[in-house]
């Protein structure tokens, strides 16, 4: 149930030497289940059975799991803090490093992350272990009763009353790690968010940055950013200067005139990428790279507009197929396309059920 290579394992440090890169692991693979009555007591010793991450088992009448993994991180996340990024964890989730709760999500479909630094261990295996509950983790009691399930065909989503507490969607008797789950690392001084505002009417692009502080100080950083179209700067933005304070966060904003940049549409969806950097005392402490489009969508009485121009909002979805090749994707896309639908949705994939 090894997720990744070996490599060494890290600790919080107490001296912070602002390292500049970000890297990431992929933890998908290989990991082992159980099926448990109560997560409460925590895992079990025996009774586990392999499966592939992402992956979920079926139920729906209050079952719980656990997931696990051992995994080690690499020497270049060294030095700086450590995550685990969840793309979506069904339903009401626990999550535990080295047999230590570090955190958890209710919900079912939102991405989430959670801090380990504190708690891995250097030179020797992490164990990562996911706790979660079948949908009815998110009902407000324990009292549902599904018996009828066995007297006639029925859809679970018909028996609860008003006691469902989070989206629980189409696919109510699938649960488990359904996305990815992503080892990361970056600097204690880091950006931690970013809100890319793009105007076709004002010609403007602003960008809302928020820089988190880790470290035991409070820290004045440089935050500039410059969109790269081909490997050239299309636009630098004026550089912001703000002190964050420890193990706290601060905001700055940035703006700039933009008269000509490349629209983004359905029918040419062009992307940008924007690199923020926070910089001390020359040094870059932190550098993100993230795509956008320029495009601006608004609403004038019951007409949608698309960078000035009207567009009927044709509609259409469905669910992701299993094994299929990028080819076979592209073309369904095409087909969606020459429809002329300009809004998709795609279902939450199904992944196989153990």
């Amino acid at each position: 149930m090894r997720c990744l290579l070996s490599a060494s394992l890290i600790l919080a440090v107490a001296s912070y030497a602002w390292p500049q890169s970000r890297q990431e692991v992929d933890l998908g693979g290989d990991w082992e289940f159980v099926k448990v009555a109560d997560l409460a007591p925590g895992p079990p010793d025996t009774g586990w059975a392999p499966m592939r991450i992402p992956g979920v088992l079926s139920g729906y009448d209050y079952e719980r799991a656990w997931f696990r993994c051992e995994f080690v991180v690499p020497e270049a996340m060294r030095g700086q803090r450590l995550e685990l990024h969840f793309g979506g964890v069904k339903w009401n989730s626990t999550i535990r490093v080295n047999g230590q709760t570090v955190g958890g999500h209710f919900g079912g479909y939102e991405p989430f992350d959670v801090d380990i630094t504190s708690v891995a261990r250097v030179g020797e295996s992490n164990r990562l272990e996911v706790g979660c509950h079948d949908w009815t983790g998110v009902f407000s009691d324990r009292e549902t009763d599904f018996s009828v399930m066995n007297e006639r065909p029925t859809d679970p989503r018909d028996i609860p009353k008003d006691k469902v507490l989070a989206p629980i969607g189409g696919l109510t008797t699938q649960y488990g790690i359904w996305d990815e789950v992503i080892l990361r690392s970056h600097p204690a001084v880091w950006v931690s968010d970013l809100f890319i505002k793009s105007s076709v009417r004002k010609r403007k692009l602003v960008v809302d940055v928020t820089v988190s502080n880790a470290s035991p100080e409070a820290v004045t950083v440089d935050v500039t950013a410059a969109v790269e179209a081909a490997g050239e700067v299309a636009l630098r933005l004026p550089a912001r200067q703000v002190t964050v304070p420890a193990e706290g966060t601060a905001q700055a904003t940035l703006e700039a005139p933009w008269e000509s940049p490349r629209l983004w549409s359905h029918e040419d969806p062009y992307l940008y990428h924007l690199v923020t950097r926070l910089e001390r005392d020359g040094r870059t402490l932190d550098e993100l790279r993230t795509r956008f489009g320029f495009r601006e969508f608004w609403v004038d009485g019951p007409r949608f507009y698309l960078n000035g121009s009207r567009i009927n909002l044709l509609a259409t979805s469905w669910w992701p197929e299993l094994f299929k090749d990028r080819e076979y994707i592209r073309e369904r896309m095409l087909a969606i396309k020459a429809a002329n639908c300009v809004i998709f949705r795609t279902h939450t994939q199904p992944w196989p059920e153990v």
